[in-house]
C-alpha cells in the first residue's frame, strides 16, 4: 500500500451517497486540483464520508493523507473537463 501526502483545492461538488455494500454505509467523491494543475479523483467511506460532508465545501484547500488506487483510473467525471 502506497502512503500519500497531498493538497489541493476542491473542484467539483461534493457528492454523498448511502451505499448497501458491506462494511461500506455512505461514499463521498469529489475532485481536487493539485499546484502542478493535475486532477485527482478523492473517495472516502463511512465516518470519513460523513465528516467531508459536514465540514467541506467546493474551492476548499484540503490537506489529504491516503493510498493511491488505481481501480478508478479511467474514469471521467461529468464535473471535470
Amino acid at each position: 500500500m502506497n502512503i500519500c501526502f497531498i493538497k489541493g483545492k476542491i473542484i467539483t461538488k461534493i457528492q454523498y451517497e448511502f451505499m448497501l455494500e458491506k462494511n461500506k454505509n455512505a461514499i463521498i467523491i469529489f475532485y481536487i486540483e493539485l499546484e502542478n494543475r493535475s486532477r485527482i479523483r478523492i473517495i472516502g467511506y463511512n465516518n470519513i464520508a460523513d465528516w467531508c460532508f459536514q465540514n467541506l465545501k467546493e474551492k476548499d484547500i484540503v490537506y489529504i493523507e491516503g493510498n493511491q488506487s488505481q481501480k478508478y483510473k479511467n474514469k471521467k467525471h461529468k464535473d471535470t473537463k
